[in-house]
């Protein structure tokens, strides 16, 4: 599967997520497709110093082994995608939102293994946000409940 297509399945994960209110407990990820021996984990932060805005995470990991992982993680706070990669294989991560028109944004990257980057985007306060972090044969997780 090519990067393209992997930004297409993603965007049409973001379509039919709807938007919850902001909450501080543990969440469910928006999508978990991995496969079995494969673990996704997610959280929302509603609370980090931007009013309206809601941070997040999503974690691919190798069962309970947070040492063979790769994450996602959209900080409201100053609108920054982070990402790193504790894999032996390249990993796609995806930050989306709408600007006023309802058109999305996609900023697609991926990382090599042990590499980590964070990208300070620059997006409208109270847009909605999604996130995913992407093996091309492992699977996606994703966290779409999010808000800059």
């Amino acid at each position: 599967m090519s990067a393209g297509a992997v930004t297409a399945v993603l965007g049409a994960v973001l379509a039919l997520a709807p938007v919850n209110p902001a909450h501080a407990a543990v969440v469910k990820c928006s999508r978990t497709d991995v496969i079995s021996t494969w673990e996704g984990s997610c959280d929302r932060t509603p609370d980090d110093d931007d009013p309206g805005g809601v941070s997040g995470f999503a974690t691919l990991q190798y069962g309970k082994n947070p040492g063979y992982s790769a994450t996602v993680q959209f900080i409201a706070r100053d609108e920054i995608m982070w990402a790193t990669n504790h894999m032996s294989e390249k990993v796609y991560f995806e930050l989306q939102w709408w600007d006023d028109s309802g058109k999305i944004h996609r900023v697609l990257h991926s990382l090599e293994p042990g590499e980590n980057h964070s990208w300070n985007q620059n997006i409208r306060e109270g847009r909605k946000v999604a996130i995913f972090v992407s093996h091309l044969r492992i699977g996606t997780v994703a966290m779409v409940n999010l808000k800059a």
